[in-house]
């Protein structure tokens, strides 16, 4: 019986390495540890708005490694105070007037949008896209009650920050990826696959 388990632990243990060696495994648990993590966090501090937060993370861990996660957060840092100045000078000047408010809500939707298709798929048009969006969210929650348009604003901050945070912290310690070791390791397989190639066959593959 003895020699008999041991075959069948050996097999287990196996078998969760192979498990946790799947990338979209690992993905998949980084993405709900940091959806709780961010989740958690928002209950604790009494946002208001948890769906932000979470929604942050979704966006953030679709970056596979820790430095693109990295810029794409300070993009998304920036855009979104950008975009919360925004919408509350304009609900705080303009609501009153919606001549003016509707038409300047236009330019800067359509100036970040402008941005955003113009300098193509970086990382540096984020923050136009969130600069857009969180001025168009702000503004119209703050068009029916224009004194809160301050406190819709830092909530809003506040619930882009825990997400980014959340989605750092498990990033960076749990199974973290970066892009340079990945390329020198593909580099070293590409370059033992040539080798092997070459020693089969005693002449290099371009050579066939």
């Amino acid at each position: 019986m003895a020699s008999r388990a041991v075959p069948i632990a050996m097999a287990c243990v196996r078998t969760r390495q192979d498990l946790f060696a799947d990338l979209r495994v690992r993905y998949g648990i980084k993405m709900g540890l940091a959806g709780l993590l961010a989740l958690f966090c928002a209950q604790v501090l009494r946002l208001p708005h948890d769906n932000w937060a979470i929604l942050t993370v979704v966006v953030l861990m679709s970056a596979r490694f820790v430095g693109s996660i990295a810029v794409k957060a300070m993009m998304r840092v920036i855009g979104t105070i950008g975009g919360a100045l925004v919408g509350v000078w304009l609900v705080g000047n303009y609501t009153s007037t919606p001549a003016i408010f509707l038409p300047v809500l236009f330019l800067v939707m359509a100036f970040t949008s402008y941005k955003f298709g113009q300098l193509g798929a970086r990382q540096v048009p984020y923050a136009y896209y969130l600069l857009g969006f969180t001025a168009l969210t702000i503004a119209t929650d703050g068009v029916t009650d224009p004194a809160q348009a301050w406190q819709i604003g830092i909530d809003r901050t506040e619930e882009i920050l825990v997400g980014i945070m959340s989605s750092l912290m498990v990033m960076s310690i749990l199974w973290p990826r970066y892009a340079r070791e990945e390329f020198i390791e593909a580099g070293r397989a590409a370059l033992k696959t040539l080798t092997n190639s070459y020693r089969r066959t005693g002449k290099p593959p371009s050579a066939r």
